[in-house]
């Protein structure tokens, strides 16, 4: 299970594969994100970007419908960030 943040909102998501462990980094690349150790989360743009593309990956939809069928499973929650304590703490810290 990966976290993502975007200023607004927080995202928790997992994505398996043929009963694959959690590949979600992965497939987000988040080498590429700014990393906040502390709580664990990765800073994006958009938290509905990356769900849109997830569920594009699930349905075998947009830039994966070519892909080879497989059994793919997706499970994620987004939250405002005031639903959360973590992203809370994302956001103070983001503003010191």
């Amino acid at each position: 299970m990966t976290k993502y943040f975007d200023g607004v909102n927080g995202l928790i998501i997992e994505m398996k594969e043929n009963g694959s462990l959690d590949f979600s980094a992965d497939f987000f690349n988040v080498s590429n994100l700014v990393y906040d150790a502390d709580t664990d989360i990765y800073m994006v743009s958009s938290v509905n970007n990356l769900v849109e593309s997830a569920e594009d990956w699930k349905n075998f939809a947009g830039d994966f419908r070519d892909d080879v069928p497989a059994e793919r499973e997706v499970n994620y929650r987004t939250f405002p960030v005031s639903a959360v304590p973590v992203f809370a703490a994302v956001v103070k810290k983001m503003q010191l």
